[in-house]
């Protein structure tokens, strides 16, 4: 179903990450600085709240906590000034819901390539480069739950845009072969790559950045439960020495006793900090973060 606003979603067509998160966030920031008026929705994946939907920020301040909103509607909500973000898993109901409070004119449907109960203008697709170099590799070009694709990669004909994100982790035969790929089956598709340079870590606890630098020549041991963490531990590498790396579930909340034996498995390994990505940053309990602990976020 229509509504009064210009609808644009950006989602995927594989499991794992593939840069939806930053690439909305850019694309929210994008759009507000050529004038447009942005609200964000998106279901709000293992959010607590169970209201129909919930306002996580009205564009002037943070309502809901991470765990009533989820780690990403709350990563977009804390990040994007001046940008209402709205979960709920019916789209239709909370785009109307944000129209009845919010004078915009454009809405941002996160992951949204396979809902169809808000009609889109336009759909971006992400696409992770390297999670299509390794399904070839292992011929896991299959559907879910034989391969790592949500729906064929076919369907791609529906999308406006194609998002290619880690290039830069490909060699020029593999990238000419994925954009062939692509383009085989939707000719019309316009591709563009988009690749992740870091910035600066944060100290979690204090909220300061610091500069990549401190990173060289560091032991460090490193966590993440993203969709793709292989792709967090081979920018990590570029910086220091990684003595150790956990992986957990895309989405998990840390418990208080799962942090406490991060750091002392981490002064084990004779670690000189702990690192991890921004989204799990969110999910970090607060009350290992008050002793001031050494972990830092990319």
């Amino acid at each position: 179903r229509k509504v009064p606003a210009t609808v644009i979603s950006v989602g995927n067509i594989t499991i794992g990450g593939t840069g939806k998160t930053p690439f909305t966030l850019f694309l929210a920031g994008e759009m507000k600085r050529r004038g447009r008026s942005i609200a964000i929705l998106s279901r709000g994946y293992k959010r607590k709240a169970k209201n129909a939907w919930d306002c996580v920020s009205d564009g002037l301040s943070v309502k809901l906590d991470v765990l009533e909103a989820g780690d990403e509607p709350w990563l977009m909500a804390s990040r994007l000034k001046g940008v209402p973000v709205y979960v709920g898993a019916n789209r239709y109901q909370t785009a109307v819901e944000i129209l009845k409070r919010h004078s915009v004119d454009t809405l941002l449907l996160d992951d949204g390539f396979q809902h169809w109960g808000l009609d889109r203008d336009f759909d971006f697709v992400t696409f992770d480069a390297t999670t299509f170099k390794e399904s070839r590799s292992s011929q896991g070009v299959g559907l879910l739950p034989y391969g790592k694709f949500r729906e064929p990669l076919g369907h791609l004909k529906r999308s406006n845009c194609v998002i290619l994100t880690r290039t830069d982790q490909l060699n020029d035969i593999e990238k000419e072969r994925l954009r062939r790929e692509i383009h085989w089956v939707h000719p019309n598709a316009p591709m563009i790559e988009a690749n992740y340079r870091p910035k600066h870590i944060l100290h979690i606890s204090s909220g300061k950045q610091i500069s990549l630098d401190h990173l060289v020549g560091r032991r460090i041991s490193a966590f993440a439960g993203i969709g793709n963490p292989d792709s967090f531990l081979r920018v990590a590498r570029q910086f220091s020495q990684v003595v150790d790396f956990k992986i957990y579930l895309d989405h998990t909340f840390y418990s208080k006793k799962t942090m406490e034996q991060l750091l002392r498995d981490a002064e084990k390994k004779a670690s000189d900090l702990i690192l991890t990505t921004e989204k799990d940053a969110v999910r970090i309990p607060k009350d290992i973060l008050k002793s001031n602990p050494p972990l830092y976020a990319l």
